[in-house]
């Protein structure tokens, strides 16, 4: 949902009644075990951390858990579905991990077999066991990796696979979808979704020539020059910018969303010292090339060509953010890094 003026409005109304104290035992339980303060809360924690564990009840089960916890209005109730939507998230994320190593399996397969490793304009791909609630989940993250629009296919039955499509901007998924069905209407059961996302059943028989179909119409719509990802960033940062007070100042301008994006800057950095964190995050402590001033920065998921490039190399050029991290009642910056390239 795009962050316009009306939904901005709500959203910051939202989360003044929420930093007061004036919101659900639901909410509250769940920011309790999550670790976020309510009174710095921002929408992309309600986005990141707190919609994600009342997500995974429907992901896994039954969405009912995560409605009973936003309807309780005892807080030991309250903590307990927290604790039960916790815990389900952790195994939506151990379920998803795996499918996605599965997923670059198969990628790695492709460009394994044609000798040029240049992926098609689209990507699907399908194995029996996936959980058909994480499917869409692995398809956003791998369109994000590969800038390419992706559908992910699990078993639905015994003759049916049901997908998830992610698409990429400069493509309408659903359009690509109707294109389809009206030409080649044997290829698909049903579908539905939007510009940017869709679900879809096919033919189990069907994947192969749905595949076929689907490249030829995504390249037919997209064209060579939109499989460039571009990155826009707000620019360098002053090096006595890149401090606490300023993460405030941006922290409170908010909300930031869809359609009215947080700032992110652009410069070039030394890392001092990594170290691996629990779920494939990287920590860093790193210094401006201009500067030696040290700041701490995290890299939530990096991609294996970064791991590959620290290896051997320090000095990088990133776009990051400025957050606030707060860990034992002490607020300090730290820098939250998007994209890196080796310099």
């Amino acid at each position: 949902v795009t962050l316009d003026q009306n939904n901005r409005i709500l959203v910051e109304q939202g989360l003044r009644r929420i930093r007061a104290g004036f919101c659900c035992e639901g909410i509250k339980a769940l920011m309790k075990i999550t670790g976020r303060n309510p009174r710095l809360l921002k929408a992309t924690d309600l986005g990141f951390s707190i919609a994600p564990r009342i997500n995974a009840a429907g992901r896994l089960d039954s969405m009912s858990l995560g409605v009973e916890c936003l309807l309780s209005e005892q807080k030991e109730e309250a903590e307990d579905y927290a604790r039960q939507l916790d815990t389900m998230n952790a195994e939506r994320r151990l379920i998803e991990s795996d499918m996605r190593e599965q997923a670059i399996a198969q990628v790695e397969g492709w460009l394994n077999g044609h000798h040029d490793r240049k992926l098609p304009v689209a990507i699907c791909l399908q194995q029996s066991d996936w959980h058909e609630g994480v499917l869409g989940i692995v398809a956003s993250r791998l369109k994000d990796q590969l800038h390419r629009p992706v559908i992910a296919f699990g078993l639905s039955g015994e003759e049916t696979l049901k997908g998830s499509a992610r698409s990429i901007p400069g493509l309408h998924i659903r359009d690509v979808l109707f294109a389809l069905a009206t030409r080649h209407g044997e290829l698909i059961n049903q579908f539905g979704g939007h510009a940017m996302a869709a679900g879809l059943t096919i033919p189990r028989e069907k994947f192969h020539q749905f595949t076929a179909a689907f490249i030829e119409e995504v390249s037919a719509q997209l064209g060579e020059q939109a499989q460039e990802k571009t990155i826009t960033t707000d620019g360098s940062l002053a090096t006595e910018l890149i401090a606490l007070e300023t993460a405030e100042v941006l922290h409170f301008a908010g909300p930031w969303g869809q359609g009215f994006p947080a700032p992110v800057f652009d410069d070039c950095f030394r890392v001092e010292a990594c170290r691996n964190l629990r779920g494939g995050h990287l920590r860093m402590k790193v210094k401006p090339l201009s500067s030696e001033e040290e700041f701490e920065a995290i890299y939530f998921s990096p991609d294996e060509d970064f791991r590959a490039a620290i290896e051997h190399a320090d000095q990088f050029r990133f776009v990051y953010s400025l957050d606030i991290n707060e860990y034992r009642n002490k607020r300090s910056l730290q820098l939250v890094i998007k994209h890196a390239q080796s310099t």
